[in-house]
């Protein structure tokens, strides 16, 4: 019987086994009821410890993920060497998964930069639907740094605009730096 990835890396689901049954909903609705749960949830744990020292945690924990998954979806590939391996490997990753979910348009993509804007983000709708931009920047998009560091030292990411934080686009800009990974 064929095994598939499910969403963690090292849980697998069996093919043909309920939880590869097609789910009747959209997109919006789908996560809108799944992070419906976690803002109800944060926002109470806010009012118990205060709101910055729950986002802080959140922030530290879904980093600590993001290199944990970075680390175990790499293991078996060659390590990132110079920054068009971390390009072409981060779409490889991301660009197909998400093509229902975001969005976006590549403004550069060179030997030591890649820039793009996304203007759409299925989860950034649902988060401020939900009035929870901040929840949902903690949860998903400051990660994104830890992401980049995680696939090499020497990659940066700079960001000035998310859609989760009311912006008109996430305006998303990898560079290599070799100061940084030394």
């Amino acid at each position: 019987m064929i095994k598939y990835q499910h969403f963690l890396p090292g849980t697998m689901v069996e093919e043909g086994h309920k939880f590869r049954e097609k789910l009747e909903t959209t997109y919006e609705d789908f996560y809108r009821g799944i992070y419906g749960e976690l803002v109800q949830a944060v926002r109470m744990l806010q009012e118990e410890f205060g709101e910055e020292k729950v986002l802080e945690a959140i922030r530290r924990r879904r980093s600590d993920a993001a290199r944990r998954w970075v680390e175990e979806a790499t293991r078996e590939e060659e390590p990132v060497e110079r920054f068009r391996d971390f390009s072409s490997s981060y779409f490889k990753r991301f660009a197909e998964n998400l093509r229902n979910h975001q969005t976006y348009t590549v403004e550069e993509d060179s030997e030591d930069r890649m820039r793009y804007k996304m203007t759409e983000c299925i989860w950034a709708k649902a988060f401020r639907d939900l009035k929870a931009g901040d929840i949902g920047y903690a949860w998903l998009c400051h990660s994104d740094y830890a992401y980049a560091e995680a696939f090499h030292p020497s990659i940066r990411l700079e960001r000035g605009k998310t859609l989760m934080q009311g912006d008109d686009c996430c305006d998303f800009d990898y560079t290599w730096d070799e100061k940084r990974g030394s």
